[in-house]
């Protein structure tokens, strides 16, 4: 099918493979492939399996999935993998909804530690299989094995580079 070339500047890789499926990549990190059919009606309407997928409902889940990647520069290309892995994930579950519900403070915690986990993971060459259908503190136990525990650690410090924590534990203490 159609096979679009990366721009200098871009991250995100998108292959169609079929009439109805997708790859999307992040540049330096995983790809998976998106299947289509398997969203809900009331997001991607009545698909004609004898024409296929609109081009406009395809550059709407392009666009979707790619604005999941946009964060800082100096964030890991696994953590931009992990936050748009997740929004398909979301979608291909046949959800009625395209937007991802906020969560809880556990929630966030959660997607937290599974992106560290994920970085720890490509930074020591070690591949996880299915890391989206690991528990809460399964990722935990990950995240404290000696093997991880220094990347680990080296990671939440690259991401809490340059937050004076000193003043903000004042502004918390209520100093």
């Amino acid at each position: 099918m159609e096979t679009r070339k990366l721009k200098s500047n871009q991250i995100v890789t998108i292959d169609r493979l079929s009439p109805f499926v997708t790859r999307y990549g992040v540049r330096g990190a995983e790809s998976f492939e998106f299947d289509i059919r398997k969203l809900h009606v009331d997001i991607v309407g009545v698909i004609d399996p004898m024409r296929g997928v609109p081009i406009a409902t395809w550059h709407g889940i392009d666009q979707k999935l790619s604005n999941r990647t946009a964060c800082d520069s100096g964030t890991p290309a696994s953590v931009k993998y992990e936050r748009m892995h997740s929004l398909a994930t979301h979608l291909l579950t046949g959800t009625e909804s395209w937007n991802m519900a906020r969560g809880t403070g556990q929630a966030t915690l959660r997607t937290s530690d599974r992106s560290v986990m994920l970085e720890a993971a490509t930074r020591l060459g070690k591949k996880l299989r299915e890391p989206e259908k690991l528990t809460v503190d399964q990722i935990r136990a990950i995240l404290i094995r000696p093997d991880f525990k220094p990347t680990v650690d080296a990671i939440r410090a690259e991401l809490a580079a340059g937050i004076d924590t000193e003043s903000l534990f004042d502004e918390l203490d209520g100093e």
